[in-house]
């Protein structure tokens, strides 16, 4: 989604364009030859989109649908030839991509040593080498990891299992952190607020100027590790842990975190607030029940319990069905009230639901 609410997206055989009133812009792009399964898309700060293949091929598009380069990430190992394949969610810093990637070998029936590596690739928009490998880590290998990456300003955080890596973005490591626990999710608390965002207007972007952070101030990432209901804070730029706690000392009773971490600010950026979604796995009425719940993280040592409410809809319960994914926030405005809203999704094998919940603020 851009800045005006329009919508790109690709399911692997087709990229399409939908206006925020829900308009599809014709023509559907056509991705030939077809690349499935896919990564979401990501975009640069040049309006470069990239779309990666889990089987391997990397491609970048212009916006008005135009193929800008595509490349496949090959290598030779100990004598056995293949490709790093992406493994990840890509993440985007400038003009510069940044994912996960394993040694699939060529030949099928082939024995190689498995390798992981951290890949960054620029995008650029010059006559040869459009798309470029500028530097890997490669890190031991996790068989069950699940990468999760994140860049922040010129760093870049990678969680593999129990083990967190900092990197620049020019490929130095700052540090490594052994957690004792994987990591299920990661969010950052940006202490550099922007108090005022001028109006966009389409076509208008490119009179914007672009922000200037404060790289003195001091920013924390929010973990929830695998262990049931505990969530670490971070110092994010030496890997110190802060503190840590655990949703059952606050629900008051075993939780399972289920949802991504959302962290947010008042209308006023006075105070800074976490929003996530559990599973209670001793509801007094005696079914398991989904909470979206709300903690005031703004003295990071001590987070404390602001709401909490039920999902409503009795469906959810019965059918086993618990909230997924990243929780979404906005603002509105009453006759008398300001609101916080928040949208997310439930979902099991055969039902999945959308829902809103708001709260007077």
């Amino acid at each position: 989604m851009n800045i005006y609410g329009d919508i790109i997206g690709s399911d692997g055989l087709h990229l399409v364009n939908y206006l925020v009133n829900g308009t599809l812009q014709k023509p559907k792009i056509r991705i030939n030859p077809p690349m499935k399964p896919i990564y979401s898309l990501t975009i640069t700060d040049t309006d470069i989109f990239f779309i990666p293949s889990e089987t391997g091929e990397l491609v970048t598009y212009f916006t008005n649908g135009i193929v800008l380069a595509s490349i496949h990430i090959n290598e030779t190992i100990d004598g056995v030839n293949g490709t790093f394949v992406p493994i990840s969610q890509p993440v985007i810093g400038g003009h510069r991509s940044f994912f996960m990637t394993k040694f699939l070998p060529h030949e099928h029936s082939t024995i190689a040593l498995p390798r992981m590596r951290l890949y960054a690739v620029d995008f650029v928009h010059v006559m040869a080498q459009r798309m470029r490998v500028v530097w890997y880590y490669e890190t031991p290998y996790h068989a069950m990891a699940k990468p999760i990456l994140v860049v922040y300003n010129d760093t870049v955080h990678v969680s593999l299992d129990d083990q967190f890596y900092s990197f620049t973005v020019n490929g130095t490591l700052l540090y490594t952190v052994s957690l004792m626990s994987g990591m299920q999710s990661l969010a950052i608390n940006d202490n550099d607020i922007v108090s005022s965002i001028p109006p966009f207007k389409r076509n208008m972007a490119s009179s914007i100027p672009p922000f200037k952070r404060n790289m003195a101030a001091k920013s924390v990432l929010w973990i929830a590790t695998t262990n049931p209901g505990e969530i670490l804070c971070m110092d994010e730029r030496s890997g110190f842990i802060i503190h840590k706690f655990n949703m059952q000392d606050i629900i008051g009773g075993p939780v399972n975190i289920t949802s991504k971490l959302l962290i947010t600010s008042t209308a006023n950026l006075t105070e800074t607030r976490m929003v996530l979604a559990v599973q209670v796995l001793d509801n007094p009425g005696g079914l398991e029940g989904n909470k979206v719940v709300g903690l005031d993280i703004s003295t990071v040592t001590s987070p404390q319990l602001i709401w909490q409410k039920f999902i409503p809809d009795p469906l959810f319960k019965s059918k086993g069905c618990h909230v997924k994914g990243q929780l979404a926030s906005f603002f509105t405005s009453g006759t008398n009230n300001n609101y916080v809203n928040f949208v997310g999704y439930c979902e099991t094998e055969d039902f999945g639901s959308v829902f809103a919940l708001g709260y007077v603020v």
